[in-house]
């Protein structure tokens, strides 16, 4: 069971990173680097992909995680 608890926490963990990144993003990057990137300087783009890049590595392995816990999760119920 401690290490369903571990996992558990380390993907709550992960989940509290990816919201704080989410937050972030919306006040630092104007909307108009997302609604008109066009009008967006060059390297506030760069930011922006490479926050989705990073964004998008985060759910991954939260996914990973997820699928972990699920499988310790129903090893544990089998043992018992």
């Amino acid at each position: 069971m401690e290490l369903a608890s571990a996992a558990e926490e380390e993907l709550a963990s992960w989940r509290r990173r990816a919201l704080r990144a989410e937050a972030e993003a919306a006040v630092t990057f104007p909307e108009v680097a997302i609604a008109a990137p066009e009008l967006a300087p060059p390297e506030l783009l760069a930011e922006v992909a490479e926050l989705r890049r990073r964004l998008a590595s985060a759910r991954e392995l939260v996914d990973l995680l997820r699928t972990r816990l699920r499988f310790l999760e129903e090893r544990n119920e089998g043992a018992a």
